[in-house]
């Protein structure tokens, strides 16, 4: 995470004495435009995974918006599929000796929206932005993409063409993906954001929607539960390859690539979408 540019998402924070912290979340369109999605959505999920722990993380002290943070791991867990947006939010205390998060959210109707918890590491002794420029440019020693073919959006489940990140399936269980400066965020892309630094997990988690809704011939699908860990930043630009390490009924383990080195996984288990 980068120094936050935007204004509070979350608004209305009370802190117990228990150490819980509750918020309500911002409903304005106009600065969250992904709002308008279903909550279930992954951009929508890993969104709020972002501003919602982001947020938290601050108003409980355990890092300032100049830090740089980084996600390792994330898991979540959808409530049931008639919930409305989230209203609001419960982040329980965590170990004071970890960065990590665990929080609940509610619709208005107090049903469970989706309960998110969460890993990461502050880099408190290290020039972030040197180091970063320096993995940029081992990436610019290679061939940045040109003309990357990407798979028809009908087959990956994208609302539009603009939106299909991925390729068409190579061997029936591997393709790859490409996210670029314009592509992955606004106003290219009517939904998603970030730092700019590098592709993110909502980026990644769309990737591994699109795949596996081309593994099921084009069904879309809803992921009641699942996990990401990250090993390494996925630059943009570059391609990035998915490949299966395991796949049964209704669930799937993905591993993401690139330029060789393994950078993130997620696996998640998945139920059909009626037609």
């Amino acid at each position: 995470m980068q120094k936050k540019q935007m204004p509070d998402f979350t608004t209305n924070r009370v802190f117990k004495e228990d150490g819980t912290f509750e918020f309500q979340c911002s409903h304005d369109l106009n600065i969250w435009p992904w709002l308008a999605l279903h909550p279930h959505d992954p951009i929508y999920l890993q969104t709020m995974n972002f501003w919602t722990p982001f947020e938290a993380g601050i108003a409980r002290g355990e890092y300032t918006p100049e830090k740089w943070t980084a996600l390792t791991e994330t898991r979540w867990e959808l409530g049931t599929s008639n919930v409305g947006k989230p209203v609001r939010g419960v982040a329980a205390p965590v170990d004071e000796n970890n960065i990590g998060y665990n929080i609940s959210l509610y619709d208005d109707t107090n049903k469970l929206v989706y309960k998110l918890t969460g890993k990461g590491v502050i880099f408190q002794n290290r020039d972030f932005s040197a180091w970063r420029q320096s993995s940029k440019d081992k990436m610019a020693a290679l061939t940045m993409s040109e003309n990357f073919e990407y798979a028809p959006y009908e087959l990956t489940g994208a609302a539009t063409q603009s939106q299909s990140f991925i390729s068409r399936l190579t061997d029936g269980k591997s393709a790859q993906a490409l996210v670029t400066t314009e592509n992955g965020f606004l106003p290219e892309h009517p939904y998603l954001s970030g730092s700019g630094d590098h592709v993110n997990a909502t980026h990644l988690h769309v990737i591994g929607d699109q795949f596996t809704v081309m593994l099921e011939g084009g069904r879309t699908f809803t992921s009641p539960s699942g996990t990401m860990t990250f090993n390494r930043y996925v630059e943009l630009n570059y391609p990035i390859e998915i490949k299966t390490n395991h796949k049964a009924d209704g669930f799937i383990d993905l591993s993401f690539y690139q330029a060789g080195k393994l950078c993130a996984g997620m696996s998640f288990g998945y139920e059909i979408n009626e037609t």
